[in-house]
């Protein structure tokens, strides 16, 4: 019998949002996509990624009269004063369609429709201007005045029609050689990559360190202009943007070329092991102690092209990942009497949450037509292939989901959550609820094993696990106040939430999806989503019910209400949320589908 010890709080909390990376929004008005992300409960996704400059036909606006300091400051006030004119040749192509990206504007309004916030990355490269941002001269404040009015247009467009409050900069640089302006015999991009990614253990050639200068110094003036442009769009909307960068794999070789002009200290990072991330998030904390935030824009196990058997249709490797979520929840150190506490940890996003996708075949959480995918060690990018083979609408909707799918969603019900103290054998992670307390706990072991929770509470409890055959399924519930006792299935990642609310003495279903589909009328691979409210209008959708459907090979229903139909049928199919244990259940009827 294993035994659980809960304590108070800890005076830090989890990461705040727990998110995904999105590539391939094309067919957006269409998608299911939105549904099965309100499903995992992601609270951000990172969109236009890989990223590119939106500047439509490569347009650079006119800068040829910008050849001083006060020509610049004239620039940003007459902005200031109207924006239109000054913006003119800033046309941002997202009210169009862009291979692989799709129609911006149509793919974040779904995004908010979902609930969850989108974070743009700008995709502006020094290459993207009309000089190099560091040249003395005319020449370099004609490069720092495009970079500016391209950051501006962008800040503005995404605040004013979509309510965007957070932005990404330019993705990895240390990885983007190709589009910096280089001096002398300077490499190509592969020669760059290679010798950026030689040395992890940071034995810095002189080779790389004159890499990194070019780098730095360029970036470092990118930076800069994206910071009058959020200070200028700021002046009109009384909004400032909030700046995160510098979103990279090699984040300390990168950051003084964001330090002072980012609230949001970002980057990259990818490991099986969690003791290897929390070093290098107190390695960031320690560097830049200034900032508001740090932040994970990409997070996974493993980087890179990846074999089938290293994604997440092999259950080891959910596991894993269970244990890297823990961490990416928990990287805030609360304070010692040496260090004050660590800044708050704003987001995390998974790379990525789906396929078909850019360039990755097995990292995702859940798929579509899985013909589209390589699940071989090649690791084959769709974008490398020929055009017809680039996915059809239908194939990108999502219709299979993995385990690591349904333990993202359990995980994210531990985001933005006051952490607290715990003593445990086994991998957990313990949080205040607004009703309660919440406790992840992870057992590896092949066998179950039973747990002890000593905690005195008035009102219910419940434990939902992931497992080889449970998804985010409730597999015990009671109303019991004294020490909680469970067994833990085999191989599962487990939430216990203890609460102060009595079981339910009534059950109904609602209808929340972002559409297309809905119940009524569900074609096939739609979906939709159904809530089970409970006493007091109370959310019980991922509480002490358990979820099913008349029809398994019809209908599809995930434990959190998501309803998909996968065929087409001239039966009528019942989707059906019970209480866990077999009291109250509320039902919804799809017609046939012929």
């Amino acid at each position: 019998m294993l035994t659980i010890d809960v304590g108070g709080p800890i005076g830090v909390g989890t990461t705040q949002l727990l998110g995904v990376n999105l590539e391939s929004l094309e067919h957006a008005a269409s998608s299911n996509l939105y549904d099965w992300l309100a499903d995992a409960g992601a609270g951000i996704a990172r969109i236009l990624h890989p990223d590119r400059c939106l500047r439509a036909s490569g347009r650079i606006g006119a800068w040829g009269h910008v050849a001083s300091e006060s020509d610049v400051a004239a620039l940003r006030q007459a902005f200031r004063d109207d924006p239109a004119p000054v913006l003119a040749g800033e046309d941002l192509a997202t009210d169009r369609h862009l291979t692989w990206i799709g129609t911006t504007d149509i793919a974040v309004s779904r995004l908010r429709s979902a609930g969850v916030e989108p974070l743009p990355s700008t995709g502006y490269t020094p290459a993207d201007g009309p000089g190099r941002l560091d040249a003395d001269g005319a020449e370099g404040f004609r490069a720092r005045a495009a970079c500016w009015a391209y950051h501006a247009a962008f800040f503005l467009h995404f605040q004013r029609k979509h309510g965007c409050t957070r932005f990404l900069l330019t993705n990895e640089p240390e990885l983007s050689g190709h589009k910096y302006h280089h001096t002398g015999a300077a490499p190509t991009f592969s020669r760059l990559v290679e010798v950026m990614l030689r040395d992890p253990t940071g034995i810095h050639s002189a080779e790389r360190e004159a890499l990194l200068a070019v780098i730095n110094a360029q970036h470092r003036h990118l930076v800069a202009c994206a910071r009058l442009a959020a200070d200028d769009v700021a002046a009109i909307t009384g909004l400032r943007p909030i700046l995160a960068g510098p979103a990279s794999l090699r984040p300390l070789d990168l950051a003084e070329s964001v330090a002072g002009q980012v609230e949001i200290f970002d980057w990259h990072h990818y490991t099986p092991d969690p003791a290897v991330l929390r070093q290098r998030w107190a390695d960031c904390a320690n560097r830049n102690p200034g900032v508001a935030a740090l932040a994970l824009s990409e997070f996974n196990r493993r980087s890179g092209p990846t074999a089938a058997d290293e994604g997440y249709f092999v259950h080891r490797n959910c596991l894993e990942f269970a244990e890297i979520g823990l961490a990416v929840l928990g990287l805030p150190r609360p304070a010692t009497a040496d260090r004050p506490a660590d800044p708050p940890a704003a987001w995390a996003c998974l790379y990525c949450f789906n396929h078909p996708a850019t360039h990755r075949n097995n990292k995702q959480l859940v798929y579509g037509d899985l013909n589209c995918a390589d699940l071989s060690s090649a690791d084959t990018a769709l974008r490398d292939l020929p055009a017809e083979c680039h996915p059809s609408a239908e194939a990108q909707q999502i219709r299979h989901a993995t385990a690591a799918h349904d333990i993202f969603a359990l995980l994210v019900r531990f985001a933005g959550r006051q952490r607290l103290s715990v003593e445990s054998p086994v991998p957990v992670l313990a949080v205040n609820q607004p009703d309660g307390v919440s406790i992840a706990v992870i057992n590896r072991e092949t066998n179950p094993r039973s747990i002890t929770v000593p905690f005195q509470r008035s009102g219910s409890w419940w434990c939902r696990a992931v497992s080889r055959r449970l998804r985010d399924q409730c597999v015990a519930a009671s109303t019991q106040t004294g020490p909680v006792t469970i067994e833990l299935p085999a191989e599962s990642v487990c939430e216990i939430r203890i609460c102060d609310r009595p079981q339910t003495t009534s059950l109904h279903l609602i209808e929340r999806g972002t559409g297309p589909g809905r119940i009524a009328d569900l074609p096939p691979l739609a979906t939709t989503r159904l809530a089970a409210i409970g006493d007091g209008n109370i959310d019980l959708t991922t509480g002490p019910v358990v979820w099913s459907v008349s029809h398994p090979g019809l209908v599809q229903v995930t434990q959190r209400g998501l309803v998909q139909r996968l065929l087409r049928t001239i039966q009528t199919v019942t989707v059906t949320a019970r209480t866990w244990d077999g009291r109250l259940a509320a039902s919804a009827v799809l017609p046939p589908c012929p």
